[in-house]
């Protein structure tokens, strides 16, 4: 293996990882988001208010994309042993 093909190799497995993670992500920015701005409008500001719903919300998110994230890391784990 030649440094070009491990350096892809690492590319493509960080875009992998980024794909997974994106799905929770946002969906944890966006319950942030919408909770920090209630909080500001109601002048409320208990760190727990925000924090347990970005947990849940991205608790059930992780529960809903895991068939799909699980099915892309099996695909680009068999993408990489065959071309080795």
């Amino acid at each position: 293996m030649d440094v070009d093909s491990a350096a892809e190799m690492i590319r493509q497995s960080l875009w992998t990882a980024a794909w997974i993670c994106l799905p929770v992500v946002l969906v944890s920015l966006i319950v942030g988001l919408v909770i920090g701005t209630m909080q500001a409008a109601t002048s409320i500001q208990e760190p727990t208010v925000n924090t347990v719903p970005r947990v849940i919300a991205a608790v059930l998110t992780i529960m809903l994309v895991m068939p799909w994230g699980l099915q892309t890391m099996v695909e680009f784990t068999l993408r990489l042993w065959r071309t080795k």
